[in-house]
């Protein structure tokens, strides 16, 4: 993150650019930026939910590195625990478990064992799920924001 007068920020954003640019011959791909996340915001949900994601989806060389740059860019990747109840769609609802910073294995397992990262260990299996189908727990990710549902990406594969 630059900060100071915006011409020396501007100066330093073209710099960045020119920096970042690949050598002749060279070819980068770029997954995800997390380096422009804040920690202090929704970002660390996010970093959550990308750890997940990619062990959800196998993915151990982007969980690897997604756990190196969260580690170089201090950000503490938050959860929010839900129980089986109507306040999982409720914002402020007391009966939401906050893990503020959770902690990655450096291996990824497998994501049926819920063990790479320990915040999904005690999270509940959405029973309203089968009720209310996967898209009102989609809705209310959306809509809340501080929230995701990983256990019932299974569903979403079916």
């Amino acid at each position: 993150m630059l900060s100071g007068y915006p011409d020396a920020v501007s100066r330093g954003k073209i710099l960045v650019a020119q920096l970042d640019l690949p050598s002749f011959g060279e070819h980068y791909t770029q997954v995800y930026r997390i380096r422009t996340l804040d920690a202090s915001s929704v970002g660390s949900v996010l970093a959550c939910a990308l750890m997940d994601l990619a062990c959800f989806l196998n993915e151990e060389e982007i969980y690897t590195g997604l756990r190196a740059d969260i580690l170089a860019a201090e950000i503490c990747p938050r959860y929010y625990q839900i129980c089986d109840t109507p306040g999982q769609f409720e914002y402020g609802a007391t009966d939401i478990v906050r893990i503020p910073n959770v902690q990655f294995q450096e291996r990824m397992t497998p994501f049926s064992t819920f063990e790479h990262g320990g915040h999904l260990r005690g999270d509940a299996e959405p029973r309203l799920a089968t009720v209310l189908g996967p898209r009102t727990y989609v809705a209310a990710s959306l809509l809340l924001r501080d929230r995701y549902f990983p256990k019932l990406w299974p569903m979403f594969c079916r």
